[in-house]
């Protein structure tokens, strides 16, 4: 199930729209108000990933907030690993307004689905056509349209598996394969130390309280 998921996601192009005299892969109409309206409409791409990413830096807080909602992705399929979860925490409080120091056992529970909800508003699941190719062929494709490039960021993220976020230093990279968690062997093995402390320190919390039960 999980890998008809990802090819889903992948066969769906995100769109952003064209800006004036901006190149353009194809045409969306796009409901606004009462009306569909045509919109010229580009494909993001993997080498323009980065650009956007840098671009989305404008919004710090956004950026920072989807990386958590990554992390909590990787936590669903990493139960045992706290750090990413921790980790989550920390980027995602000061958007959602939390003001708690440590995450609660019920954090990733708690905001995991409304977390998706906020990352995701005002994307629109579209019908595009391409533009003609060298044979003068048109193709008529699923898209999610993206009205902003940090909308688009969330979604490409949220959904692909080749743009990730380091699991140590949490920097934004571009994977070279989809098992890559960090950006480099020395961030793994930093990751992998880290996750080894958390898990042995709640162990031994875990002990503190049954002897002071007992």
């Amino acid at each position: 199930m999980k890998k008809a998921n990802a090819d889903v996601s992948a066969a769906v192009a995100v769109l952003l729209p064209c800006r004036d005299k901006e190149p353009s892969d194809g045409l969306a109409f796009i409901y606004e108000g009462e009306w569909a309206r045509a919109r010229r409409v580009r494909v993001m791409r993997a080498y323009r990933k980065v650009e956007l990413v840098k671009a989305a830096r404008e919004n710090p807080g956004w950026v920072d907030f989807i990386c958590g909602v990554k992390k909590l992705m990787a936590a669903e399929e990493r139960p045992d690993d706290r750090v990413l979860i921790q980790d989550a925490y920390e980027k995602m409080v000061p958007y959602l307004g939390l003001t708690s120091k440590d995450p609660t056992e019920s954090f990733k529970d708690a905001w995991f689905l409304v977390s998706g909800a906020i990352a995701f508003e005002g994307v629109r699941l579209t019908l595009w056509q391409t533009k003609a190719d060298e044979k003068n062929r048109k193709k008529v494709l699923l898209g999610l349209y993206c009205p902003e490039p940090k909308v688009a960021i969330a979604t490409d993220m949220l959904l692909r598996n080749l743009l990730k976020v380091c699991t140590h230093c949490h920097d934004i990279f571009l994977a070279q394969r989809r098992t890559q968690t960090a950006c480099s062997i020395k961030c793994r093995e930093a990751h992998r130390s880290a996750k080894w402390y958390a898990l042995n320190k709640r162990k031994r919390a875990l002990k503190r309280r049954k002897g002071q039960a007992a």
